[in-house]
C-alpha cells in the first residue's frame, strides 16, 4: 500500500519540480484504488510476500518498480491510499538530483536487464533511443502541469533546462547499469539517501 505524496520543503529551489518528476502519479490529489506502481521508499507490504524472494530482495527493494512489476504478475494488488500522506523533502540544486539520480537508476538499469533478461539486441535498441528520453521527459513535465497544476506551471517550465540536465544523468545511470552492471552504485546510492542535505530550510 502506497500513500498520497507532500512537498515536505515546498518552494525551495528545485524541490517542486524534483517532487513532480519523481512522484507525478501520487500527488495530492490522489484517487484511491489499484495502481500500476505505488511510490518508492513509501510504500509498505506484507513480509511474508516479500521473503517469497529469496536472495533476490536486496536488489528489488533497492529498485522497486521492478519488485512492484513481480508482484503484479503474481496477482497482487497494488493500493494507493490517500489518507495516508507523507511529506517528502526533496532535493533543491542540480548537482544533487543529478547525482542522486545516476546512482538510483544506474541500480534500477542494471536489475532490469539482469532480472528481466534482456538480450544484447535489446540492450542496442534501448541504447539507441536513450537520447530522446530527457526531451520526453521535460514533456511530460509541462503535459502534468498543464492539466493538474497550473499553479506550478510557470516554475516547471522555466526549469525545463535543470530537468533535462537531471533526467539526462538519470539514462545515462540507467545505460552504465545496462551495460556495465551496478559497479558501487548501490552502496553510494544507500549513503547519498542518508547523507545528502536536504531540509525544509535548505536555500542551496
Amino acid at each position: 500500500m502506497g500513500g498520497e505524496i507532500h512537498n515536505g520543503n515546498p518552494g525551495r529551489g528545485l524541490s517542486d519540480v524534483i517532487l513532480a518528476i519523481s512522484f507525478t502519479p501520487w500527488m495530492a490529489p490522489a484517487t484511491r484504488g489499484a495502481q500500476v506502481l505505488l511510490p518508492g521508499n513509501n510504500t509498505s507490504y506484507r513480509r511474508d510476500v516479500l521473503l517469497h524472494f529469496g536472495e533476490e530482495l536486496p536488489r528489488l527493494l533497492l529498485s522497486e518498480p521492478l519488485l512492484q512489476w513481480r508482484l503484479a504478475a503474481q496477482g497482487q494488488r497494488l493500493l494507493l491510499e490517500p489518507r495516508m500522506r507523507f511529506s517528502h523533502t526533496n532535493e533543491t540544486r542540480l548537482t544533487t538530483i543529478c547525482r542522486g539520480f545516476y546512482l538510483w537508476n544506474r541500480c534500477f538499469g542494471a536489475a532490469r536487464a539482469d532480472l528481466l533478461r534482456w538480450s544484447w539486441g535489446h540492450r542496442a535498441a534501448r541504447l539507441l533511443a536513450a537520447p530522446l528520453v530527457p526531451w520526453v521527459r521535460a514533456a511530460r513535465l509541462v503535459v502534468f502541469g498543464v492539466r493538474r497544476r497550473r499553479d506550478l506551471l510557470g516554475r516547471y517550465v522555466r526549469a525545463l533546462p535543470a530537468v533535462i540536465v537531471a533526467e539526462s544523468y538519470a539514462i545515462t545511470g540507467q545505460i552504465v547499469g545496462m551495460l556495465m552492471g551496478p559497479g558501487a552504485a548501490p552502496v553510494q546510492f544507500v549513503d547519498y539517501e542518508v547523507g545528502s542535505y536536504r531540509t525544509p530550510g535548505d536555500l542551496a
